[in-house]
């Protein structure tokens, strides 16, 4: 949070500023007339929010809130939300360096959400008209405290999130209700060795999850605990940091389930990583840059007991479900760039990542507890996977004349996402294995991932006249689950998605503009279209996303 200058606060105490932001927008028709289900009359989006800075005495205080209400380009997804924060930080009179604060948010929200298209040419509204509401409240509380000293810092991070969700679908309770208690703390001490250019910088994180809902089937507990070390030294013009953090997790529910062989209700895994980083400046303004480092994900309590029908799609548990690990590297330069009255930087790295018990949301025919079968979504270990990949990034900004500038901020990512074995089985349903290869529309590639992203953007700013763009592209989604493009899924669940990927199979480009006008000192005006060219594109399959959409802000400072 910024606040007011010292000067300033010395003539008034409590000096500070406020910001309001007001916005309001339309969806626009979709180039296919089939696909306006709203009609005539354009969907709205609108909003308001405001905050409040100031300086009281020691006490840096902000407070704020917003109110957001989108009429939805989808039939039946409505948000109408409401949130409050608070951030505060009180610095000691009487002990130098100690600052204590606490931070909060209260969110009140309800939203409509879909899963999946009723059909190319029904592409905005959900299947069957299946419209999942949620009428949610989610608010935390985090007191922290730090203690900064000639060579030591300590902080120490505390949470405490609350999440109450009350879920029905088409007006009907379909016990998918849901709450949760989180209790999160983060300790950190830091330590500069001066005499030999070392910092130490140590800690622990914890956190406990209570939840209590319909979708886990009962009650059910998480634990996540870890002791964490990185020291970083420098050597001239070395950088080199090495780090090892210790993870301990567990999970327990309230119902058991038959893992092994096993009649269980606990599951707890623990594992060490080791991360590495350097950095050499080689000339002036060019940078290398290498690293190396492990990870270890424990699957969510979502992941391994949510059992519902979202939207017309069930979500099925795993229980089963194994941690995730792997480990990336990364080798890269950086070359900083000037030339006459502009500056900005290069830079190209090459990166790989390799992951043991990869888990992946997986479209399927599967179990029910019951012995039943369906369709749905249901969280799987695939086995060995590798992600290679190039990325390029280009930042700069300057001055073209004494009243014109510009800035520039693009990036280029080539990834080669792929399974190391598409012959493994990772389930058995109704007596047939299920492997990458015969679960995959292209087993060649991950699922649901690209090979090529570029991003673009450019602003233009004439004294108190700005003018941007931006420019992203994704080339086409080659493999996704080989049952959503079948003859199967056509015919009983919903059609469109051979004919869809057969449409955008050149990929996805898509062009947003934005332009605005400082009116004085307090008052700003801008106008955002997003998807300025109206193009149909996917995030997923039969998953439309937004057609242009146009919207009018006035932002002040007061």
């Amino acid at each position: 949070t910024a606040f007011p200058k010292l000067s300033e606060i010395e003539k008034n105490p409590s000096v500070g500023y406020t910001k309001i932001t007001t916005h309001f927008g339309v969806t626009d028709h979709a180039k296919r007339d089939v696909l306006n289900w709203w009609g005539d009359n354009r969907q709205q989006f609108y909003g308001t929010e405001f905050s409040h800075s100031r300086k009281i005495d020691n006490l840096d205080l902000t407070i704020g809130g917003n109110y957001f209400k989108d009429e939805g380009y989808r039939e039946g997804e409505i948000t109408d939300r409401l949130r409050w924060n608070l951030n505060s930080r009180y610095k000691s009179k009487q002990y130098t360096g100690l600052s204590y604060g606490v931070n909060a948010n209260f969110l009140y929200q309800t939203t409509g959400s879909a899963i999946i298209w009723n059909g190319l040419d029904q592409a905005y509204i959900p299947l069957n008209n299946e419209i999942t509401n949620t009428n949610g409240d989610t608010y935390n509380i985090d007191p922290f405290i730090q203690y900064v000293t000639e060579n030591n810092t300590h902080n120490l991070k505390t949470r405490y999130l609350k999440v109450i969700n009350d879920n029905s679908t088409n007006g009907q309770d379909d016990a998918q209700d849901n709450e949760s208690e989180t209790f999160y703390s983060d300790y950190q001490w830091q330590h500069n060795f001066k005499t030999i250019t070392m910092r130490l910088t140590t800690g622990t994180t914890n956190e406990i999850v209570l939840a209590r809902s319909d979708l886990f089937q009962g009650n059910n507990y998480r634990q996540n605990h870890s002791l964490y070390s990185q020291l970083d030294k420098k050597w001239n013009k070395v950088n080199l940091s090495l780090g090892t953090r210790y993870e301990y997790f567990k999970v327990r529910s309230e119902q058991k389930y038959l893992i092994n062989g096993d009649s269980i209700n606990e599951y707890a895994r623990a594992k060490p990583v080791f991360r590495a980083g350097l950095n050499y400046q080689i000339a002036e303004a060019t940078y290398l840059r290498t690293s190396w480092g492990q990870g270890f994900r424990f699957p969510s309590m979502a992941e391994m007991f949510i059992s519902t029908n979202y939207s017309g799609i069930e979500i099925f548990p795993n229980p089963e479900l194994k941690p995730e690990s792997g480990w990336s590297s990364e080798i890269a330069i950086k070359q900083a760039l000037k030339m006459d009255n502009w500056m900005g930087y290069f830079d190209a790295a090459a990166f790989i990542m390799e992951y043991d018990d990869m888990m992946e949301f997986s479209f399927g025919l599967w179990e029910f507890n019951d012995g039943s079968y369906g369709v749905g979504f249901k969280s799987v270990n695939v086995g060995e996977t590798r992600i290679s990949g190039l990325e390029l990034s280009l930042s700069g900004q300057g001055k073209l004349n004494e009243d014109l500038s510009i800035n520039i901020l693009g990036g280029y990512t080539y990834m080669n996402p792929i399974p190391l074995d598409t012959t493994e089985v990772y389930a058995e349903v109704l007596g047939n294995i299920v492997t990458y290869s015969n679960s995959s529309s292209d087993p060649s590639i991950l699922k649901y991932r690209y090979n090529h992203i570029a991003k673009l953007d450019m602003e233009l700013i004439y004294k108190k006249l700005s003018l941007g763009s931006s420019f992203r592209y994704n080339d086409f989604m080659k493999n996704i689950d080989k049952i959503f493009a079948s003859e199967f899924f056509a015919e009983e669940i919903v059609g469109g998605i051979p004919e869809a990927r057969e449409k955008f199979k050149n990929g996805d480009f898509i062009v947003d503009v934005r332009t605005s006008y400082q009116l004085n000192d307090v008052t700003k005006i801008s106008l955002v279209i997003n998807n300025l060219l109206n193009r149909e594109y996917m995030s997923r399959p039969a998953n439309m996303m937004p057609p242009r959409t146009i919207a009018l802000q006035c932002n002040m400072k007061i």
